[in-house]
């Protein structure tokens, strides 16, 4: 039996099933002479996947070993300076604009918090929506960047950051999760931190999406297990069932596509060279970016985009007891028919 892992809280211990079991599913030695646009890796990296054997969650083996990656926030700073001023003409970003689906679920004016913002341009937008936004980052520089821009920006983990007693209406974390060692202990604090019936939306990479199925076929691997710091490696029915056990419900689940890197969907691999051509073509021609647009939004049709995209309900936890009543009357009731 493939031995079990140690983290910073002893043995290995699933965060979504609490299975204590793993093996080794992948082991990538991957090699690139040119990093695609986006990603932070660097051009030789060997990362080792683990899979909790009870529901399949996908992990950085790292994690097990007690590794602190904090410190390439707070000190490699991994996301260049460059990155917080980077501005880019196209809206949305993505197949799917999250400030689009969050109104179509709460209306401004309300209070919004942004956690990992990085680059402010989500919280600039939200802002001209009439939203109240403010930020929390772990990179110092970041901070910095956004209270210049006249943001309300608090520096450090949300588990250590005093927010004055605030609660906030949405909570929005957006390539944050995966980053995430202790999710259970993020969902309980991003809870606490919402006001009753507020919403979180999560944006994060999707393993059974389309390109990461392709990327079985490469020596690379999927570019998304080989980038620093990202820890667990979420499908679809282990968010639903992390979030449920910790009290939200899920109002709405999509895919969505990054449109603005250029990158090559039913490709196997990264192709830097032919995504700077592609990047090009979709900045310069607005029916090129409308083509390219549809292609990525068939993806999303079936669920298979490069992301998932979701928002869900704070419940408190008298609901949650009421709704897991609920649900066990009901089978009780459907067993009691059953053996009548």
């Amino acid at each position: 039996m493939q031995p079990k892992g140690i983290n910073s809280v002893g043995e290995f211990r699933c965060p979504v099933c609490s299975g204590q079991t793993w093996r080794v599913k992948q082991e990538i030695h991957s090699h690139l002479r040119n990093i695609p646009d986006g990603l932070t890796r660097p051009p030789e990296i060997r990362v080792i996947i683990g899979k909790c054997e009870i529901c399949g969650l996908e992990f950085n083996r790292d994690w097990l070993e007690g590794k602190d990656f904090k410190t390439l926030y707070t000190n490699n700073k991994i996301y260049s300076v460059a990155d917080y001023a980077y501005k880019n003409g196209i809206r949305p970003k993505y197949t799917i604009d999250p400030i689009r689906i969050l109104e179509t679920y709460r209306k401004p004016p309300g209070d919004i918090l942004e956690i990992g913002f990085l680059d402010t341009s989500l919280l600039e937008e939200l802002s001209r929506h009439d939203w109240q936004v403010e930020g929390v980052d772990l990179d110092n520089l970041a901070v910095q960047h956004a209270c210049q821009l006249g943001f309300t920006a608090f520096c450090g983990d949300i588990h250590d950051v005093y927010f004055r007693g605030k609660e906030y209406e949405v909570i929005i974390a957006f390539g944050v999760l995966e980053h995430i060692g202790q999710p259970v202990a993020f969902l309980r604090r991003v809870h606490q931190l919402l006001s009753p019936n507020g919403l979180l939306l999560l944006q994060l990479p999707h393993p059974g999406s389309l390109n990461a199925f392709l990327s079985r076929f490469s020596r690379q691997g999927w570019d998304m297990y080989c980038e620093p710091g990202h820890i667990f490696h979420y499908r679809k029915e282990h968010l639903l069932k992390l979030l449920d056990d910790h009290s939200f419900r899920i109002l709405h689940y999509e895919t969505s596509t990054i449109r603005i890197r250029g990158k090559i969907p039913f490709s196997p691999v990264r192709l830097p060279k032919f995504e700077r051509q592609i990047f090009k073509l979709v900045h310069e021609l607005p029916l090129f970016l409308w083509i390219y647009t549809l292609v990525l939004i068939s993806l999303d049709i079936f669920q298979a985009g490069d992301t998932h995209l979701l928002i869900a309900q704070k419940i408190g936890i008298e609901k949650k007891a009421s709704a897991i009543g609920n649900r066990t009357g009901k089978g009780l009731s459907k067993a009691g028919m059953r053996a009548r």
